[in-house]
């Protein structure tokens, strides 16, 4: 790890915006109900991702557990991880071979040009506060997952700002549940070295690790049993984050 000058970092916040334009252009032109553009969104994320952790330098370091079944018909999936940091989803991506989709808060589709983009490539919503809204962006998500997409979200709700795992919010829980998807634990190391929070100062070449641990049936856990649920979890990406 080598501590950038503020100049440096001045130049990867820069290089990185005008790497990630392009990208972001071509996938507000794609269009997910047209053939092949699953694959180009795939690949649109992991040219994202790349260029994003490119920049600092990132050495990343990827174990994904080979019980995760991709291609079996009809399976969900939902990647639940710790979030410290602005380079959680590009790791994800990257580790997960461009075909993640994270949860987006309902806020960002009004974001010009950036909501449509999410929209295009098949980056769902959810609404919990409309209750009408909430099934339908359910159901697809749902389908999402049905179809190959990996959805990821954060049960802590936003970034813990000293990489300390925060309480977990029930919400995504109860939307695994609800989707009979299997949860993924997925444990991401030291991405919050590379620029920690309410900083501009970023650490070069800094080792970075995603381990995914076994996926984890909801099918056994009823919504009276959420809070178990929400203990194995955390207990399982608390293992995943440990040397």
């Amino acid at each position: 790890m080598i501590k950038a000058s503020p100049l440096k970092s001045v130049i990867i916040i820069i290089s990185s915006i005008f790497t990630a334009i392009p990208v972001l252009l071509k996938g507000l032109f794609n269009n997910y109900s047209k053939a092949g553009a699953r694959e180009k969104s795939h690949n649109l994320c992991l040219i994202f991702a790349k260029r994003m952790l490119n920049q600092p330098k990132i050495k990343r370091h990827y174990e994904i557990d080979s019980e995760i079944n991709w291609e079996q018909p009809k399976k969900r999936y939902i990647i639940m991880s710790n979030h410290s940091s602005l380079y959680d989803i590009p790791v994800l991506f990257e580790a997960f071979d461009g075909r993640v989709r994270m949860l987006a808060k309902k806020e960002l589709r009004k974001i010009p040009l950036f909501g449509i983009t999410l929209s295009r490539n098949e980056f769902p919503y959810i609404d919990r506060k409309d209750r009408n809204q909430a099934k339908k962006d359910l159901a697809y998500a749902r389908t999402l997952m049905e179809n190959g997409i990996v959805l990821w979200t954060a049960p802590e709700g936003t970034r813990s700002k000293n990489g300390e795992l925060l309480p977990f919010k029930k919400g995504v829980f109860h939307l695994a549940i609800e989707a009979e998807a299997d949860i993924i634990p997925v444990g991401i190391k030291n991405a919050n070295q590379v620029l920690p929070a309410k900083t501009l100062s970023f650490s070069l070449e800094q080792d970075v690790y995603v381990r995914a641990g076994k996926p984890i049936s909801t099918s056994n856990f009823s919504k009276k049993q959420i809070n178990d649920l929400m203990d194995k979890v955390r207990n399982e990406i608390l293992e995943l984050t440990k040397n």
